[in-house]
């Protein structure tokens, strides 16, 4: 792949720096693309910011990635427009970081899960409105892992929908009393799925089913533990199977749960503040609700697959940008699995962030594929970046070639 490294400034994707081993004809051609395309100009600015992005985070992360491409065009090599890395694999080292280097997607991964449930949904295999009291067999395996009334209340009337939503008012395990200090303490500690539907019906929901807006990892957990259910397969399996491979996303993977994929390099680290959690098992508490690790290759091949028919049908997509007000700030609306943002008019951009500010983004008015991470919690990523980057794009003209 193309390599991008901060080192007496940052070298361009254009300059055609490559890992000697991955030296092909179609990498040439890219980096004669990315040249041609962003322009010596529009490849400074976004230099500019993603450096400044990367010097505005405290605690530094280890590494900075941005990649850019057009929805549609003549093949996967000709799509790509830009590609910087900025840093190195963490803070520790100083390894080099490359344009295929995986890192934590973190609540992307929700894009995934929600996506997969369509999948499902389209073959007759589920009904996203039946409630889950009714859904494969009845609640009651779900139900010996919860103990607050209310909680099994809502669980039973939630349904798949009010679950991508974030609308079944169930509360977040990531905050319930004494959580967050065991994950810390138990840096060794692989979490089970039921063990987190625990902890989180250990608090009263936020509200009744379909009544408000409560962002919870609880919600994706549960449609995990549901699909697991319904299809007699592992979570990581069913992604690899009906996501993964289909869009040929060949460095994507469920971290702790299945192998680094071979040919795949090393992943960056992820950092929460000086916390390096990459090789603690305690993060597997992501799971369905951000525990996918993948590349900027791979994000873009997600959205491209999403957003062009190839993943779910046009019925389906729509469905899943039934927008509703949130409470993630920046006037951000929630439909299922995908969230809704602008940075400003003609800048319409959906897509998904992670908690280490991973994001992948469509700019929907140009048609732009906007992916990347931070890989430190302790920053906005929107704000700090992908806005930034938009703006810059859509003031040196680059987007759909039609406008």
């Amino acid at each position: 792949m193309l390599r991008v490294l901060l080192g007496a400034g940052i070298v361009m994707a254009g300059a055609g720096l490559f890992s000697p081993a991955e030296a092909t004809p179609a990498h040439e051609r890219l980096a004669k693309t990315v040249a041609e395309t962003a322009g010596p100009n529009l490849q400074h600015q976004l230099q500019h910011v993603l450096d400044h992005a990367v010097s505005h985070t405290q605690p530094h992360p280890g590494a900075a990635l941005l990649a850019i491409s057009r929805l549609h065009g003549a093949d996967d090599a000709d799509h790509l427009a830009a590609a910087l890395v900025v840093g190195t694999h963490s803070q520790s080292d100083d390894a080099p970081v490359f344009l295929n280097t995986p890192f934590g997607v973190a609540s992307i991964t929700k894009m995934m899960v929600a996506a997969l449930t369509f999948v499902y949904a389209e073959r007759g295999m589920l009904d996203l409105d039946t409630p889950i009291s009714d859904l494969v067999g009845g609640s009651g395996w779900l139900l010996t892992h919860a103990s607050h009334p209310e909680f099994r209340d809502n669980l039973q009337s939630s349904t798949l929908r009010d679950l991508l939503a974030h609308r079944s008012g169930l509360p977040d395990y990531w905050q319930g009393d004494g959580f967050l200090s065991l994950w810390h303490r138990a840096k060794d500690k692989n979490w089970n799925p039921t063990e987190l539907i625990d902890w989180a019906s250990r608090q009263q929901p936020a509200c009744a089913p379909r009544s408000c807006f409560k962002y919870s990892d609880t919600n994706y957990v549960i449609v995990g533990l549901v699909l697991e259910q319904l299809t007699v397969r592992q979570l990581h399996e069913q992604l690899r199977a009906e996501i993964f491979k289909p869009l040929q996303m060949n460095c994507s993977w469920m971290f702790f749960q299945e192998s680094l994929p071979v040919g795949c390099a090393e992943p960056t680290h992820s950092y929460e503040g000086d916390l390096d959690v990459t090789d603690n098992r305690m993060q597997s508490a992501d799971w369905s609700g951000g525990g996918v690790y993948s590349t900027l290759e791979d994000q873009l091949k997600l959205l491209r697959g999403l957003f062009t028919g190839k993943l779910v049908s046009s019925k389906s997509l729509a469905e899943m940008q039934r927008w509703i007000e949130s409470d993630l700030g920046n006037d951000i609306e929630y439909g299922l699995g995908l969230y809704k943002a602008k940075a400003g008019p003609g800048m319409t951009l959906i897509g998904h962030t992670g908690i280490h500010n991973a994001f992948s983004f469509l700019w929907v008015e140009e048609g732009v594929l906007i992916s990347g991470s931070l890989n430190q919690s302790e920053n906005h990523a929107l704000s700090q970046l992908v806005f930034p980057v938009v703006r810059i794009l859509r003031g040196g003209g680059y987007g759909n070639p039609s406008h």
